[in-house]
């Protein structure tokens, strides 16, 4: 409908114009004009005479015929042709759809690869090891159930984390760093031993995890917590930070990573009864 439309108004202006003629061209009343006065020339003509050119003229009208060339058309002239200006929209609506289909085609590889590329995420995380015997219900049940209670006396704080591919194509050469500390709590400027990374050119253990694959890592402080240290942990004054990174090459031979930071202390949970460690306000991030 649109180019209907400016077909009609490119059209309009030209109805009834005189067309450009170009070169030698001569107009239908032109040409009668012509045969006209050459039918009264030869019947005044007595003599029938033909006149051969010389060989000079017919070199220069082969001249001027080879150099004879129809001026090139600018803008003006496109205008004032109908078709010259119903190609040009053609191709200018031909150029936009072609524009469009190659980039609905890029957001469909785009979405496609989003969908099925690897995502490695930690799944769950408890620490362990921490302050106070277990409890007479805990012996009762199991002699090794879960808890923040001290089975280990000569060790410090276990955490348990495990990590999970959560896409739908595998990841490849999977290698993960981690670090167990306690540190000040809030954080205060770079203080934090957290913002360098673990040195992940240590691991030399390479996996590759399937769609829906699991793993387990598990880290030990050394020293094991003092009553002073177990005081401030439950005031909120320090905390016991977990932090790492996961490296992973995803089906598309593309590298990503997984950054991660928890935190155990009383302001996330009652030390000496809750397990559960909590994502900290920075350093958590992925691509």
């Amino acid at each position: 409908m649109l180019v209907v439309v400016c077909i009609i108004f490119i059209a309009l202006p030209l109805y009834g114009q005189t067309p450009i003629r170009y070169g030698n061209e001569q107009s239908q009343d032109d040409k009668k004009i012509s045969q006209t006065q050459n039918k009264s020339t030869n019947k005044k003509s007595p003599i029938n005479q033909t006149l051969i050119p010389s060989q000079n003229l017919q070199k220069e009208t082969t001249d001027k015929k080879a150099n004879c060339q129809y001026p090139p058309k600018n803008w003006r002239d496109v205008l004032n042709n109908p078709t010259d200006c119903f190609t040009g929209i053609i191709a200018i609506f031909t150029l936009c759809l072609f524009m469009a289909a190659a980039w609905h085609v890029v957001i469909a590889i785009r979405a496609a690869r989003r969908q099925l590329r690897a995502y490695v995420f930690i799944k769950e995380v408890r620490i362990e090891n921490v302050t106070g015997p277990p409890p007479v219900e805990a012996r009762l049940e199991n002699d090794t159930a879960p808890g923040p209670w001290v089975y280990y006396p000569s060790k410090g704080p276990i955490v348990t984390m495990a990590f999970k591919n959560f896409g739908q194509t595998p990841a490849y050469e999977v290698l993960h760093g981690a670090d167990l500390c306690s540190h000040e709590f809030p954080l205060i400027g770079n203080s934090l031993p957290l913002q360098t990374k673990p040195d992940i050119s240590q691991v030399v253990t390479k996996v590759a995890m399937p769609p829906s694959g699991e793993g387990v890592k598990i880290l030990t402080m050394e020293k094991p917590l003092t009553p002073e240290e177990v005081k401030q942990l439950e005031v909120g004054k320090t905390a016991i930070y977990l932090y790492g990174e996961i490296t992973y090459r995803d089906a598309f031979r593309k590298k990503r990573s997984t950054k991660y930071r928890y935190m155990y202390n009383g302001l996330t949970g009652t030390v000496g009864k809750t397990n559960a460690m909590t994502g900290c306000e920075e350093g958590n991030e992925a691509d």
